[in-house]
């Protein structure tokens, strides 16, 4: 007989492993928000060429950092990151589809 949810009985124990379960994963979320938050911050001290390097800029650093603390400022970053090789991505297609076409941002 194969077991699911319907025919699972729910118990105090089972409820209070799943109320567990979850609160321990919040807490760690939380845990490495903030450590996140702390490696974010130490972005801040870096130089313009250096963030360029990395992918990402000031505004970038600061509006991550401006987030609530529970959420990580590290995922804020990547998704600017990729979004801004996509628009490059995307501009470089462009401009190799229609050489003639003048660029309005470089």
């Amino acid at each position: 007989m194969t077991h699911n949810a319907s025919t699972t009985p729910l118990t105090l124990g089972t409820i209070v492993r799943a109320v567990a379960a979850s609160a321990l994963r919040q807490v760690l979320a939380l845990r490495r928000a903030l450590r996140h938050r702390r490696e974010v911050m130490e972005l801040a001290s870096f130089d313009d060429r250096l963030l360029k390097d990395i992918g990402v800029t000031r505004t970038d650093v600061i509006g991550a950092l401006s987030e609530p603390y529970h959420v990580d400022p590290s995922t804020m970053l990547r998704l600017r990151s990729v979004e801004r090789r996509a628009l490059a991505r995307s501009a470089a297609l462009s401009a190799k589809a229609d050489p003639e076409r003048p660029r309005c941002c470089a």
